[in-house]
């Protein structure tokens, strides 16, 4: 009697290869489970970027991140809140649950480290998530897998309710962020001021030197991270002259930026307003795309 575990060859021919390597198996641990939210971008509340007008502070949770330099941190909040804001069948179950070694390929962990150091990186992680009260852990069932709840992006340790009103904004950042490689080609400037961009109109001004007031970080920050993006072909920038009198030249130079694709789309310029599931534009990248010559991962 042949054992339950043993191949059956028959049933090869059509299976995709296994990803073998550890850029492949993070690679393809992302790519599966974000198709699983069925969407194909995370709403994020604009207050984890900046907090509303009338706040004591305009800097939002975001500054945190950045000016720690911790971007391994944010990265896996990011990917939190990619796999647990699609909430469960009520909408009231903003939990998410993986063993932890699931979780270190979900937060890259693995592409530096051994087994046991990739583990330990992830517990350090959620640590730092749980101090600045944007996550909730336990341990759950015999495998002691690790349940991650949301709380509000705002750092105020309240539960996570779905954005749904005017009052309740949000930004999306596209799951091209991981399936493209985004993740490993920009700095952490870049994604700040990726979020940044998210964060503003869609045709917007922001001088360099208001962002240490507005977002929390250095005005050398922005300005390396709008040239990140510039030059990876993500941001457009049109410059014209204005008057202004009281310069010594009588004009100043002015830029207006606009995210470009794959993280401004024609249907995101709407700029819509509330948080409902939007069905996945684009179609997930196989195993076996993932393990091509060239491929970004």
């Amino acid at each position: 009697m042949r054992s339950q575990d043993a191949p059956d060859s028959s049933s090869t021919e059509d299976e995709e290869p296994l990803p073998e390597t550890p850029e492949e198996r993070v690679a393809a641990t992302r790519a599966q489970l974000l198709e699983r939210t069925n969407r194909s971008s995370v709403p994020i509340r604009r207050t984890f970027v900046q907090a509303p007008r009338g706040a004591a502070a305009r800097h939002g949770m975001l500054s945190q991140f950045v000016r720690n330099g911790d971007r391994r941190a944010l990265d896996a909040y990011l990917m939190i809140l990619a796999l647990t804001s699609s909430g469960g069948p009520l909408d009231d179950n903003w939990t998410t649950t993986h063993p932890i070694r699931a979780w270190a390929r979900l937060f890259g962990t693995t592409l530096s480290a051994q087994e046991n150091s990739a583990s330990n990186a992830v517990s350090k992680i959620l640590s730092r998530l749980e101090d600045r009260q944007l996550i909730g852990r336990e341990r759950k069932g015999r495998e002691r897998k690790i349940q991650i709840r949301l709380l509000r992006e705002d750092g105020s340790g309240e539960p996570y309710t779905r954005p749904k009103s005017a009052d309740d904004r949000f930004l999306k950042l596209s799951h091209a962020y991981w399936l493209d490689g985004w993740i490993d080609k920009l700095s952490l400037p870049g994604l700040a001021m990726l979020l940044v961009a998210l964060h503003e109109r869609p045709r917007f001004q922001l001088p360099t030197e208001h962002v240490p007031a507005w977002y929390g970080w250095s005005a050398d920050t922005a300005e390396r991270g709008f040239d990140e993006l510039r030059n990876h072909g993500l941001l457009g920038v049109t410059r014209r002259k204005r008057f202004e009198g009281g310069s010594p030249t009588g004009y100043v130079y002015v830029n207006t930026y606009e995210l470009l694709r794959p993280f401004r789309t024609a249907d995101e310029r709407l700029k819509a307003s509330s948080g409902g599931r939007t069905p996945a534009a684009t179609t997930t990248p196989t195993i076996a795309q993932f393990m091509q010559p060239g491929a970004l991962y």
